[in-house]
């Protein structure tokens, strides 16, 4: 497996957005590598840059146009990063901030809920777990929501 290079991008800050209330971040992708990618050259950085006290709402949406490999997921949601974005958006200057959502959709002829009730599979209960682990300091506020769609 290849090692994620850093994504060369156009500096993004929000720095001098000091009003800002709600922040939605969206990436599709044909492969988890290029999630890797996103999870550590865009979303740590970017949250870095954060400066308003009046956000309240962060939605990280990952488009998949793939059957999702909730393993290879996991590893491209980096623990070092998501533990150090879990940190700052835990900081109490964003004590307006209410509710964090990372969601996955993926491609309907993939269709990620296999069972006929509409119960989520086991796989993906853990898997979803496993990512809001991540966030502990989220997750103990209740601020956190994972959800996977099959669109």
């Amino acid at each position: 497996m290849t090692t994620p290079q850093p994504l060369l991008l156009h500096p993004i800050s929000f720095e001098t957005n000091v009003n800002m209330q709600e922040l939605e971040l969206r990436i599709n992708t044909s492969g988890t590598h290029v999630v890797a990618l996103f999870v550590r050259s865009v979303l740590l950085p970017l949250f870095n840059t954060i400066s308003s006290k009046d956000l309240k709402t962060i939605s990280v949406v990952t488009q998949c146009e793939y059957a999702l490999d909730t393993d290879a997921l996991l590893n491209a949601f980096d623990q070092d990063a998501c533990l150090q974005i879990d940190e700052r958006l835990a900081q109490d200057n964003f004590a307006k901030l209410r509710d964090i959502s990372i969601a996955f959709y993926e491609d309907v002829s993939t269709a990620f809920y296999e069972d006929i009730s509409g119960m989520p599979d086991l796989q993906n209960v853990k898997f979803l777990s496993e990512i809001g682990a991540r966030f502990p300091r989220l997750i103990d506020k209740n601020m956190l929501t994972c959800v996977i769609f099959a669109s």
